[in-house]
């Protein structure tokens, strides 16, 4: 019988695994909250770091303790730059250390950490640009992955809705990088040369005039695709042409009966047929379903949340409790994910104080 990996880490090294929340924002803080296997809180866990790490992208490495942090700060100025940044942090000594970061375009909104092509990729929204960087294995060659030196940089607007540009996500592929354009109103689809590191323009796929597209997340095993808006209330389907990387979209639904609202976050459960989409505004996730056999989406379930904001938001790993980050009430919701039909539920205890203005959750293990 073979042991799970995370079993057989722990029994190597002698230390236990264990399941946390992180959670950053708006402030100078990153937070490490331990759960219970009941997911109540256990402790809580305060580490200073830069202005604004408002998303972070989690990397484990060969010890289990030793996740490295990548992150962005949204800021118009960086350590006396012009621009924001992105950057990596390593846990020393039980503190969280910055090693290396790069600059960006002004107000990044989204990283990408593509460790198949060991690039990185930041949607920078605030000044309509996006970033590519190089990653190489730190120094000493072991797996720990750095930023080396900016590759690639592009401004886009010019013939966008008032010329404005808003890149917030970009979604890689393989060879195919995609940069979802909530100003443009469109997705760019770039092709990368995995030895070269060049990237080469070959599409701005349209989705609609005063979409507003915000987030999207893959099903490439089924050649599809799901996009959904922040400034019109719509969540997209599209079908993925895997070789050449265009998108053609098959059909767009509500996202939540409610007016005025904007979507935030779209995740996709393991089980590749239920679907989670946080709505700001009145305080909503809906949960959709995705046909096993046909291209069709349905909406099963609108939940109301204790807050107003939902934006970020994560599934642990086994999908059985959904976290929500509600950035304007500073705190993290859990809500129970039914194993039998995928709905939503209140967890006794579900709600997590935060510091100010949360805007990126993630499970890690321990």
């Amino acid at each position: 019988m073979l042991l799970p990996s995370l079993l057989l880490i722990s029994l190597l090294t002698g230390c236990s695994v264990s399941l946390s929340l992180l959670v950053s924002g708006y402030n100078r803080n990153l937070t490490k909250f331990n759960l219970t296997p009941n997911f109540q809180l256990a402790e809580e866990s305060f580490y200073h770091v830069d202005l604004n790490m408002s998303w972070l992208q989690v990397e484990p490495t060969v010890c289990t303790s030793c996740n490295e942090v990548y992150a962005i700060h949204e800021v118009g100025e960086y350590e006396g730059v012009r621009g924001g940044a992105i950057s990596r942090w390593r846990w020393e000594k039980g503190q969280l250390q910055r090693q290396e970061w790069v600059g960006t375009g002004v107000g990044p909104a989204h990283l990408l950490v593509d460790t198949d092509t060991n690039m990185a990729y930041s949607a920078n929204y605030a000044d309509g640009s996006w970033t590519a960087v190089r990653i190489e294995k730190d120094e000493g060659g072991n797996e720990n992955r750095g930023f080396n030196r900016t590759v690639f940089q592009e401004k886009f607007g010019k013939g966008c809705r008032n010329n404005t540009a808003h890149p917030h996500e970009t979604v890689s592929l393989g060879e195919h990088v995609w940069v979802v354009d909530l100003g443009c109103d469109a997705i760019h689809h770039y092709q990368l040369d995995k030895e070269s590191r060049v990237l080469e323009r070959m599409a701005d796929i349209l989705v609609g005039e005063g979409r507003g597209p915000r987030h999207m997340t893959l099903l490439p095993e089924r050649g599809l695709a799901m996009v959904v808006c922040e400034l019109e209330n719509f969540i997209m389907l599209f079908k993925i042409n895997i070789n050449t990387g265009n998108l053609t979209k098959v059909k767009e639904l509500n996202v939540v009966s409610v007016d005025k609202t904007a979507a935030a976050e779209i995740l996709l459960h393991p089980n590749r047929e239920w679907v989670y989409v946080s709505s700001r505004g009145v305080g909503l996730v809906a949960f959709f379903r995705l046909d096993p056999t046909n291209d069709e989406l349905t909406k099963v379930q609108e939940f109301n949340i204790q807050g107003t904001w939902p934006r970020s938001m994560a599934l642990s790993p086994t999908g059985d409790v959904l976290a929500v980050a509600d950035q304007f009430s500073d705190s993290v919701q859990l809500l129970a994910v039914s194993p039998k039909d995928g709905s939503l539920s209140a967890m006794s205890h579900g709600v997590i104080k935060t510091p100010h203005q949360p805007s990126f959750v993630t499970f890690v293990r321990y």
